[in-house]
């Protein structure tokens, strides 16, 4: 049951308004006078402050105050948090954004809305999509960082955010947002939202309440801000140049330029040839459209039972500007006459040679799909004979139809080389290859039908307090299907010739049930017991456990510890789907011992590929330990400190990399090196990689441990006003992954993109209406590589990254309840860092290139 929360005073201030539960019992209001209620982590009813893990809470004030404009900006003030915007990832899943914790992906993190599932993207559906939830809507937001698969199922081992939206309104409320990125005027934010509710559940007994949102957003070019430096480093260009390279065995298994080049050439193990630099046409921050709604019915049908009924709708655009589109030509035989290449050497004709190419004549390619996403829910609540209840079905669905311009038909292009009236050595004009420039669209969906209902009962005394027990059932279906287009269906514009295969409505059934105890066997101490049994029609059975426990110590000082077991189901993509085309990054080690180039010295190249689905995964699996304590040695300051150790085995992932490396592996029930294809040479020796096929597969185990410490001092009121000072930090000891089954771990902490640290700095000051918010944010550096075995001596280090925010707020300006905000993000403009082995855009994807960026807001209630 989802009440508005009476916050007792046991609830400490952080992060600038950031709220945490379980606080010690002397700063606990008596519990007789608080509303037991339903919180993240739980299905028993209990007083905020028994809780025995900790609850962060999130408020829409607390959001206001650090200028985010998108659901999964609001984490970025949560140093633990990896909030990722996958909107400017062209080729991956755009339109969506993801949420990753404690060094763990999107697919670690269970996102729940008013304590349900919801379905996950409908394009690399393996976490769940934030766009999807109306900011509007929102009431607060409450994160469990723990383990919970014990009380929710899947997905739930690095932590749990459950998004409380809105209910109970009575009158409304419209804000309006306006931001711009001042280095160039781009990349320009509007927003719109409203909420208006009437009808109360206590005079009334109904209410209904309507939100929506809409949010545009403009394009930033990665161009338009990172230096030229950034975007022609290692690993910001490959082979695929618009004047075409060759391989064969006369270059000796390398790359040669075919014509003169509009670039420096470039050597590497690949050989010496002209590079293209695709980061010239990419958008480090796409155009966006986005709007949404969501409403809700609320019906007392006695004292004790009230019905509900949800319903919630987003759509998303998005436009995504890629490079031209790369493409290779397999087997080409040098005519009568032989090919003489830009350097002069002359290969003979008759000879098979592989010709590379990305004929940017063309232009970009461009990505603009349209997702969607509607979840309806209908549902009784209420409580008979001392029994809680909450029985509620449902649907939750998303759509995204994806358009796709600017591909190059390679098929329809290699059959008129073959007939012999296309030229591949000769650079076209964009005249002579418009035949070639096609276009298509991609349907996929995603659906989670669901039924869920559990009770909760006190069952005696025990010398600390009521016990009490929970037992429930989930049931629950998920669907896949995708449509391809007619070209991609038949492979026409993929680099490898592989065909987007269409998948016909997959599915599987998922049966749950769980159980929950609350047992305060002592005075000052509470303990939750949870166990929960899955069964999924596919892969069979996962039992889960949980065991938590919070002990006051005094007045002022309370700790806290669990112990809990998770997994994480294999997704339907990774399972069903088939033939995604991709690029992978790698080194061809292989290749370089060949030609005794130091492992320093080898360069990554984007590699074409064909992803592969396994359905003989198996589910990934944790354990996690938290240990922690919360002291308050004066009314002002708060002190806490949370330790956490999360081991994963049979991490699901694809690894191109350990293809390469361990030709002699088994993979998926096939040698490693049959998944490679490389080029024929006359003499034996290897030639470069043509392309590859990567199979997902459990690869192997992945730990990550740390402490997260918080401080809040907030000064007593004065006539001068009041201070909040509060400092977040989290402190990684230990992050490790193997590349296999049986495989070390090695330590990846400090490496590209896995700082030790990241800490979020808060000074607040209240007058009044007046406030003041400054946010200082740190990202610790690390070393400027991917791989724990490169890291030397002579190994660059990216340093910290630092930047400031501030926000000078004015409430009751326009009208009593009304707030007007100005702000400016990253004020003293700092740039990110160029780095060499990211394959991103030359600067690491956790510090921000955006630059300075102004904002203005207001809301009037009416």
């Amino acid at each position: 049951m989802f009440r508005k929360t009476k916050i007792c005073s046991g609830l400490m201030l952080a992060c600038g308004g950031v709220l945490l539960s379980a606080g010690p019992a002397a700063y606990a209001q008596d519990a007789q006078a608080l509303d037991k209620v339903t919180i993240t982590g739980s299905n028993i009813k209990r007083v905020e402050a028994e809780a025995p893990t900790v609850i962060q809470v999130l408020k829409p004030s607390d959001i206001a105050k650090t200028g985010a404009t998108t659901v999964n900006e609001v984490f970025l003030n949560l140093p633990g948090f990896s909030a990722f915007n996958d909107e400017s990832n062209a080729t991956g899943a755009p339109g969506r954004a993801t949420l990753g914790f404690r060094n763990f992906d999107a697919s670690n993190v269970l996102v729940l809305v008013n304590g349900r599932r919801i379905s996950r993207n409908a394009v690399n559906g393996s976490s769940y999509d934030l766009n999807s939830i109306p900011a509007a809507a929102i009431e607060r937001v409450e994160i469990l960082k723990d383990g919970a698969a014990a009380i929710y199922g899947s997905d739930a081992v690095a932590g749990v955010v459950n998004f409380v939206l809105k209910r109970d309104l009575q009158g409304g409320v419209i804000s309006m947002d306006y931001g711009d990125a001042l280095a160039k005027h781009d990349g320009t934010e509007k927003r719109v939202s409203a909420a208006y509710g009437f009808g109360s559940l206590d005079a009334d007994g109904y209410n209904f309440l309507l939100t929506a949102d809409y949010f545009k957003r403009d394009v930033i070019m990665r161009r338009d801000r990172a230096p030229v430096a950034f975007r022609t480093g290692p690993g910001q260009y490959n082979e695929a140049a618009p004047t075409g390279n060759v391989q064969g065995p006369s270059t000796g298994g390398k790359f040669e330029p075919i014509n003169a080049c509009k670039n420096d050439l470039v050597t590497d193990q690949q050989g010496t040839y002209c590079p293209y630099y695709f980061n010239n046409d990419i958008n480090l921050i796409p155009k966006t459209e986005r709007g949404g709604f969501f409403s809700s019915f609320t019906k007392k049908l006695g004292a004790d039972t009230t019905a509900f009924a949800e319903l919630m709708y987003s759509s998303v655009n998005t436009l995504n500007s890629f490079s031209a589109p790369p493409g290779r030509f397999t087997n080409v035989i040098i005519p009568a006459g032989g090919l003489t290449l830009a350097s002069g050497k002359v290969i003979p004709a008759g000879e098979s040679v592989l010709v590379r190419v990305r004929y940017d004549q063309s232009g970009v390619r461009r990505f603009i799909p349209k997702a969607e996403a509607m979840r309806g829910v209908l549902g009784l609540e209420g409580s008979a004979n001392d029994i809680d209840y909450v029985v509620d079905f449902g649907k939750s669905q998303t759509k995204t139809s994806e358009l796709s311009t600017g591909f190059f038909d390679y098929a329809t292009a290699r059959a008129d080389i073959d007939a012999g009236t296309f030229n591949p050595f000769v650079v076209p004009s964009a005249a002579e290859i418009q035949k070639y420039i096609v276009s298509g669209t991609t349907d996929t969906k995603t659906a989670l039908t669901f039924l869920n209902a559990h009770a909760s009962k006190s069952i005696g005394k025990l010398a600390g307090g009521d016990a009490a027990m929970a037992v429930g059932y989930s049931g629950g279906r998920e669907t896949l299907s995708i449509s391809p287009d007619e070209v991609s269906a038949a492979g026409r514009v993929s680099a490898t010739g592989t065909p987007v295969v269409a998948l016909d409505t997959v599915k599987r059934t998922i049966q749950s049930v769980y159980a929950e105890l609350s047992l305060p066997f002592m005075k000052d101490v509470e303990t939750q017991a949870a166990l929960r049994y899955d069964h999924y029609s596919d892969f069979g059975n996962v039992t889960t456990p949980k065991l938590a426990a919070k002990w006051n110590v005094t007045p002022g000082f309370a700790l806290r510890g669990s112990f809990s077991k998770g997994f994480i189901a294999p997704d339907l993509e990774n399972l069903y789907r088939d033939g995604v085309e991709s690029a992978e990054f790698a080194r061809d080690t292989a290749l370089c011992k060949q030609e005794n180039i130091k492992p320093a010295d080898c360069v990554q190249d984007q590699i074409d590929t064909s992803i592969r689905s396994n359905k003989d995964l198996k589910p990934e699996k944790s354990t996690t330990i938290a240990l922690g304590f919360l002291a308050v040695p004066l009314p002002q300051l708060t002190v806490q400190v949370d330790y956490f150790n999360i081991k994963k085995t049979q991490r699901v992932g694809t690894s191109l990399q350990y293809l390469i490396d361990h030709p002699d592996a088994i993979v998926a029930g096939k040698k490693a090196s049959d998944y490679i294809t490389r080029t024929p040479t006359t003499d034996g020796k290897l030639g470069a990689i043509e392309f590859a096929d990567s199979p997902y597969f459990n690869v192997g185990d992945e730990q990550s441990a740390g402490f997260e410490v918080g401080l809040t001092y907030k000064t007593d009121a004065a006539p001068w006003g009041r201070l909040t000072f509060d400092n977040q930090t989290s402190y990684f000891t230990k992050y490790t992954k193997a590349q296999a089954p049986g495989e070390p771990q090695l330590g990846y902490l400090g490496l590209m993109d896995q700082p030790r640290y990241r800490n979020v700095f808060n000074i607040g000051y209240q007058h009044g209406d007046v406030s003041i918010n400054t946010y200082i944010r740190t990202i610790g550096g690390f070393y400027d590589t991917q791989e724990p075995t490169e890291v030397t001596a002579e190994t660059k280090k990216v340093g910290a990254f630092t930047t400031v925010d501030f926000q000078v707020g004015i409430a009751n300006l326009m009208s009593k309840g009304s707030m007007v905000a100005f702000g400016m993000k990253n004020a003293l403009n700092k740039s990110p860092a160029q780095t060499d082995n990211d394959n991103n855009a030359g600067f690491p994807t956790s510090q921000s290139a955006v630059g300075r960026f102004m904002y203005v807001n207001f809301s009037v209630p009416f």
